[in-house]
C-alpha cells in the first residue's frame, strides 16, 4: 500500500512542479473568483492577528538577556493558538515554530558567546598576571646574573691572589732552603 503511493507520487512529475503546484494561486474567499497566493494570505493573516510590531519585538529580543533567559520555557505560537481555540492558524504554525526555534537558537548562541567572552576576559586577566610574573622573573634573573658576575669577578681576584701567594711562598721556601745551606756551611 505504501509502495503504490510512493510510485504514484514519483510518476506525477518533477519535484519542482509538485512544489509549484502547492504554492500556485488558488481561489479564496466567499465569491470564489479572487486569486490570492498562499504566502500573501499568510502575510496578511499574520499582520492582522499580530500587527507589524510583533516582528519588531521578535527582532529586538534576540540578543537581550543571558543564558538564564534563553533557557526559559517559551511556548510556540501554535500551542498558544490552540490554547486560545484558534486551530485555523495551523498553516502558519510551522513558520512561526521555525521562527521561534531560530530565535531560541540565536539566544542560546548569544548565551554561549557571553560565556566565551567571560572566559576570554578571564584568560586576558590571567595573561596579564603571567606577563607580570614573567617581568618579575626577568628582573630576578638580571639581578641574579649581576650578582653571579660580581661573585665570579671576586672569585677570580681571590684565585689570582692565591696564585701570587703560592708563588711568593715558593720563592720564600727556596730562600729558606738557601739560607739553611749557607748556615750549614758556615757552621
Amino acid at each position: 500500500m505504501g509502495n503504490k503511493k510512493k510510485r504514484d507520487r514519483d510518476s506525477n512529475g518533477s519535484e519542482s512542479e509538485k512544489l509549484n503546484k502547492n504554492k500556485n494561486v488558488k481561489t479564496r474567499g466567499p465569491s470564489g473568483d479572487t486569486n490570492i497566493a498562499v504566502s500573501e494570505l499568510l502575510c496578511e493573516t499574520n499582520s492582522i492577528l499580530f500587527g507589524d510590531n510583533r516582528f519588531q519585538l521578535l527582532d529586538s529580543d534576540v540578543f537581550v538577556g543571558s543564558i538564564e533567559s534563553s533557557e526559559t520555557d517559551v511556548r510556540p505560537l501554535d500551542q498558544n493558538m490552540e490554547a486560545q481555540g484558534r486551530p485555523e492558524m495551523s498553516n502558519t504554525s510551522n513558520t512561526s515554530n521555525n521562527s521561534i526555534e531560530i530565535l531560541e537558537f540565536l539566544k542560546r548562541i548569544d548565551g554561549r558567546l557571553v560565556n566565551v567572552e567571560k572566559r576570554f576576559d578571564t584568560l586576558m586577566g590571567l595573561e596579564k598576571k603571567v606577563d607580570n610574573f614573567d617581568m618579575e622573573l626577568k628582573k630576578l634573573r638580571t639581578a641574579f646574573e649581576d650578582r653571579n658576575r660580581k661573585l665570579e669577578e671576586r672569585i677570580s681576584k681571590v684565585k689570582e691572589k692565591v696564585e701570587s701567594a703560592n708563588f711568593c711562598l715558593g720563592m720564600a721556601n727556596s730562600k729558606v732552603v738557601e739560607l739553611e745551606k749557607t748556615n750549614v756551611r758556615l757552621q
